[in-house]
């Protein structure tokens, strides 16, 4: 399945097509389920990396890349806060 990246459309809410349905409610379904996998590991004491690294290998071992990874240079496979930050920190030790 090819990103669903509209640039001709930018601005304007997308119709999608069956297949590119579909393929948003796998994607849905998986994101519920990495959810589901790494909610019991935050816990006080684990860092934002192992964090990352965990996500990094259950989305790999599941056939599928993780989205921020390499997006804009981004090196990681998610985006972290930790209570004062706000929103997009970068996982670290």
């Amino acid at each position: 399945m090819q990103a669903l990246g509209r640039s001709k459309t930018k601005g304007k809410v997308p119709i999608y097509n069956e297949d590119e349905r579909e393929g948003l409610r796998t994607a849905g379904r998986f994101n519920s389920q990495l959810m589901d996998f790494i909610r019991p590991h935050v816990q006080p004491g684990i860092t934002t990396i192992e964090l990352d690294r965990l996500v990094y290998e259950y989305t790999l071992d599941h056939g599928h890349t993780p989205a921020c990874l390499g997006y804009k240079k981004y090196p990681n496979s998610i985006c972290t806060s930790v209570n004062e930050i706000v929103c997009h920190g970068i996982p670290n030790r």
